[in-house]
């Protein structure tokens, strides 16, 4: 399986790595009804009229070099542009874009942690070959309009989200999404697309009834043998807990955590009443 990268890399890859992620989700989401990106300051974020986990929100935001009442300006002027959203929205804080000081101006501000996941970097030996799947399973292309109602079928379930428009945009030229049947019947999802040279595998699950069974490492072999016959030399992607034994197992290298943040009940209205440092 992949090779891990040489350690001295890794201050390349936690450059890279949540930039490509962010260029993709850039990429997707105006595809989506009413989808919209806006990269203002240091932060990045998107809204869409589709509630997507994770991704209507700050997608990233740069607070290294936050410090004064400039930078506390900066901050709830954002969170007073997201708060006019009338759908759930997060702020993701990635831990090397200064996460912890970030995490304690939210949490100041009345915001609760929701989730936790890693980013992980894949580097890709010179061939991958296409997974074999067993006699019960299947791996389809989608191409068709049949292909995306299943992905949207089994997306919607694994992960509680509207997923018809979704599955128009993941059909876009730069990316490819895979759906797995189990004795016909489809049972789990994954995309991969391209972005700055990488490959970013995402939208990777697998219905609670039939995990367990190994289709969710079919699925994602399957992204890294497309990935390297189009010349990518290297996956990165969102692990979750769960997903981290997985990640592992392949030879995927942590290289960051991602906790996402939404407004706790608490909160003031547009995030600017909140108390600030000094």
């Amino acid at each position: 399986m992949p090779a891990l990268a040489d350690p001295s890399d890794a201050m390349e890859r936690e450059r890279r790595l949540d930039a490509v992620l962010t260029m993709v989700q850039s990429r997707l989401l105006p595809l989506l009804p009413g989808g919209v990106v806006h990269h203002t300051g240091r932060a990045l974020w998107a809204m869409s009229s589709t509630p997507l986990p994770g991704s209507n929100g700050v997608l990233r935001y740069d607070a290294r070099r936050f410090r004064g009442p400039d930078s506390e300006r900066e901050l709830d002027t954002c969170l007073a542009v997201m708060s006019t959203s009338d759908l759930p929205w997060t702020f993701s804080v990635w831990d090397h874009l200064g996460g912890q000081v970030l995490r304690a101006q939210l949490e100041r501000r009345g915001f609760v942690a929701v989730s936790e996941s890693t980013a992980v970097w894949l580097d890709l030996p010179a061939t991958v070959p296409v997974p074999s799947p067993g006699p019960r399973t299947q791996l389809r292309r989608v191409v068709s309009a049949t292909d995306g109602r299943d992905w949207a079928a089994v997306h919607g379930a694994v992960f509680g989200a509207p997923s018809a428009a979704l599955a128009e945009a993941v059909r876009h030229p730069s990316s490819a999404s895979l759906v797995a049947l189990l004795e016909g019947t489809p049972v789990g999802v994954v995309s991969v697309a391209r972005a700055d040279g990488v490959a970013v595998i995402f939208h990777c699950g697998v219905l609670p009834g039939t995990r367990g069974q190994g289709i969710g490492r079919l699925l994602v072999e399957a992204a890294c043998a497309e990935a390297r016959a189009s010349g990518i030399r290297a996956c990165v992607a969102m692990a979750s807990e769960a997903a981290a034994p997985l990640a592992r197992s392949l030879g995927a290298v942590g290289t960051t955590r991602v906790t996402l943040m939404a407004p706790g009940p608490g909160s003031p209205p547009h995030g600017v009443d909140g108390p600030s440092l000094s």
